[in-house]
């Protein structure tokens, strides 16, 4: 999957760079829990997958500063 930023505003400059580097992470960030085994099929499964995003993105947040939130939300 390929990922394209544009920024069609002049208001706010935008760093793509950065950017983008935090959408990869945060992308990866829930193919490696399901690389790890977990999935979202039932509740069950959902909340562990959501609680083990969560942890990773607050580290992540930790660290960059950004609010990043499990891309499970709400998905169950």
């Amino acid at each position: 999957m390929s990922l394209v930023i544009r920024n069609l505003q002049s208001v706010i400059p935008i760093r793509k760079v950065p950017l983008r580097r935090n959408v990869e992470i945060i992308r990866t960030t829930h193919g490696l829990c399901h690389l790890l085994r977990f999935t979202h099929n039932s509740e069950t499964e959902w909340q562990n997958m959501y609680l083990q995003e969560k942890q990773v993105l607050e580290e992540l947040s930790r660290c960059t500063g950004a609010q990043l939130l499990p891309l499970s939300r709400g998905l169950f």
